[in-house]
């Protein structure tokens, strides 16, 4: 394992333990080792880490991922719930996705249970949406000095526009995939193509 992916164990490690109120303690006894040694796996300056092993059960423990662990990022149908909203909490917080609600009319059953009697009806449902946006609305305060300077030369730009580029011209290829209109082979060179051209 190299350098930076032990450090980023440690550190996504250490973020669960602070998460969940773990103490040192609890964690050494789970994987069978004293606490002096959780604290020098946990430690940067020292070169001790968790052995594969203590890192599947940490992963247990914490009902995450070995890639999460690591910081390998995962396909989203191999992401659990945990992961997809640490994704989204990342992204909030960076400033890269904004967020609005959105509102859809969806069939719905009658609950708790359908029967076979029940006829679905049309529900009003209001959901959370994010979105990347490609320009700074007037005021904003999370814009930095360089990015200020961008916005008085005119081409105030977050550079979100090769992401909202990727995800329109993704979504109709994804779209043709889905109607059977695309091989497989040819959707992922496809994909890859538009992912090689994102800035």
């Amino acid at each position: 394992m190299q350098n930076f992916d032990i450090d980023i164990l440690k550190r996504n490690v250490q973020k669960l333990m602070d998460e969940h109120g773990t103490k040192q303690e609890e964690l050494a006894d789970y994987l069978g080792m004293s606490q002096p040694n959780v604290s020098k796996a946990l430690n940067l300056k020292y070169k001790k880490c968790f052995t594969l092993e203590q890192a599947c059960r940490i992963s247990d423990f914490y009902n995450v991922s070995v890639d999460y662990l690591v910081g390998k990022r995962t396909t989203y149908s191999a992401a659990n719930n945990r992961e997809i909203v640490d994704l989204l909490i990342t992204l909030i917080e960076s400033g890269k996705v904004s967020f609005s609600e959105v509102n859809m009319t969806e069939q719905v059953y009658p609950e708790p249970l359908p029967h076979e009697s029940s006829d679905p009806y049309n529900k009003e449902m209001q959901y959370p949406a994010l979105f990347f946006r490609d320009y700074w609305l007037p005021g904003e305060e999370d814009v930095d000095g360089s990015q200020f300077a961008d916005i008085l030369a005119g081409g105030n730009s977050t550079g979100n526009y090769s992401v909202n580029d990727f995800l329109r011209k993704f979504i109709q290829v994804y779209t043709l995939r889905q109607k059977g209109d695309l091989y497989d082979e040819t959707y992922k060179a496809v994909v890859h193509d538009y992912l090689s051209r994102i800035w």
